[in-house]
């Protein structure tokens, strides 16, 4: 198995160790055929939507889509901002 880009000569044991790097291969080996056919879909899906298709809803969910409806109270115990994602910067 190949890295792109190349390890750093002497890194490898420290990145990578042997029994990752068959991990890795066994995964790409098992799983990377259906990744690919799900990237061709995806791909394929966009373009429909880039040349204006538009999905449709189910006729039989339309009485709940058309009626008045809301959601639960956020529980008093969610701290705030809880909608802010710790990864994201805070800066605005």
């Amino acid at each position: 198995m190949t890295t792109n880009p190349p390890l750093s000569p002497g890194n490898e044991p420290e990145v990578l160790t042997p029994e990752c790097m068959a991990f890795i291969a066994d995964l790409s080996r098992r799983y990377g055929p259906r990744v690919l056919e799900l990237l061709a879909a995806r791909r394929a899906m966009q373009t429909r939507y880039d040349s204006g298709y538009r999905p449709r809803f189910l006729p039989e969910t339309r009485t709940i889509r058309e009626s008045l409806w809301t959601v639960a109270e956020l529980p008093p115990t969610l701290p705030t901002g809880a909608s802010r994602s710790p990864a994201r910067s805070t800066a605005r």
